[in-house]
């Protein structure tokens, strides 16, 4: 199980838009650690994958906020 949440951490750190680093500040974890996760050289804890999922998921509604807020803006626009 740990190899299979170390497995998901990292490719959600690969594909993650933005900084490793603003991540890293946002999930409260120190950014040479999420860099060892992401390279393979650690393993992901379950305290890290968790708050690594807690602000992924935070930008994700964000993120579906500003583009759905932006879309309305176009529309009026025109």
């Amino acid at each position: 199980m740990a190899h299979s949440l170390t497995a998901l951490t990292r490719r959600a750190l690969r594909r993650m838009p933005g900084s490793l680093r603003a991540l890293a500040r946002a999930a409260g974890v120190p950014s040479t650690t999420l860099a060892r996760i992401r390279s393979g050289h650690l393993r992901a804890s379950p305290m890290v994958a968790r708050r690594v999922a807690g602000v992924l998921a935070r930008w994700s509604e964000w993120c579906g906020w500003a583009a759905a807020r932006l879309r309305v803006a176009e529309r009026h626009r025109k």
